[in-house]
């Protein structure tokens, strides 16, 4: 039996491995077809004997900042997956838990950050549209700058300065839809469908303007999606985090299936990832950097 290698890869490759996975790929597959918010993508496959026992999508949220979505097939692919990631620039690993564990204790980047286990959830094409709350809407491209107010602060962003996040928001914009709740004339909720591959859109950065919160914007904005996911003629999914107080996973299925949509869900697992290292001080220096940038920005 031959030893495992990891080699670069062409996006048909990896989506012959990725999409029979579905639903559970969705990030991964939506990246390979540019419907996800990568601004470049790069994938890789771990093979023995040109057998493809895994791989590793590598997506950038925004300059600087890359996440990882893997596929393990077999358990001799976890450890050459984990050193390939360890090397490169991402910042996090994410995906179904069945793909994203077996990597996980061949990390190194990973002290202090423990892997966060999440609920992935997705539902059923309903058979009639469910009323959509009169305070929801789509977002639209004049929308971009309270977008970008609503998420500045998000204790979920992954976004270094407010420049990469008006990119990220802009090419989110033109590109997939973008569900936002607005209250006398105030945009207190927004919630981004991120992946859209074959069948699935996958919706997340669900986020909610404090003093607005406890008023069923979440639920709302949840249904809205799957409204406007079904209208597109795919199902929605999403990860529920598992550090948010407010059970919003548990009123999207119990609201989806009074209305009669079955909802299914199983494990997600997020490895945070220690940041990238070139050379000694680099993370230093890349901190000031971003800094700076924010200062230029509002000079």
């Amino acid at each position: 039996m031959g030893s495992v290698s990891v080699r670069a890869a062409s996006a048909a490759e990896v989506l012959a491995l990725a999409e029979p996975l579905l639903p559970g790929t969705v990030q991964m597959v939506a990246d390979l077809r540019g419907h996800g918010p990568a601004r470049r993508v790069r994938a890789h496959l771990a093979c023995r004997d040109d057998q493809p026992l895994g791989a590793v999508v590598f997506g950038e949220r925004c300059r600087g900042r890359w996440y990882a979505s893997s596929v393990v097939l077999e358990a001799d692919a976890a450890v050459p997956l984990a050193q390939l990631i360890d090397r490169s620039a991402a910042w996090e690993l994410g995906g179904p838990s069945a793909h994203v564990d077996p990597l996980v204790p061949h990390l190194t980047r990973t002290a202090r950050r423990r892997p966060i286990h999440e609920t992935f959830y997705c539902t059923e094409i309903p058979q009639f549209v469910s009323p959509v709350d009169p305070r929801c809407r789509l977002a639209r491209a004049d929308d971009l700058e309270r977008l970008v107010e609503l998420f500045v602060d998000y204790e979920l962003g992954r976004f270094p300065t407010r420049r990469r996040l008006a990119e990220f928001l802009r090419r989110q914009l033109r590109a997939l839809p973008v569900a936002v709740a607005e209250v006398d004339g105030t945009l207190a909720a927004a919630h981004l469908c991120l992946h859209r591959a074959t069948g699935y859109d996958m919706w997340g950065d669900l986020r909610v303007r404090p003093d607005y919160r406890r008023q069923g914007l979440a639920t709302a904005l949840a249904v809205a999606a799957v409204g406007v996911s079904q209208e597109a003629g795919r199902r929605a999914c999403g990860v529920q985090a598992g550090s948010n107080p407010m059970p919003t996973d548990e009123r999207i299925r119990a609201k989806a299936e009074a209305d009669g949509v079955p909802t299914s869900t199983r494990s997600w697992t997020q490895q945070p990832l220690q940041a990238p290292r070139l050379f000694p001080g680099h993370r230093r220096l890349r901190r000031a950097a971003e800094r700076v940038e924010d200062r230029l920005l509002l000079t």
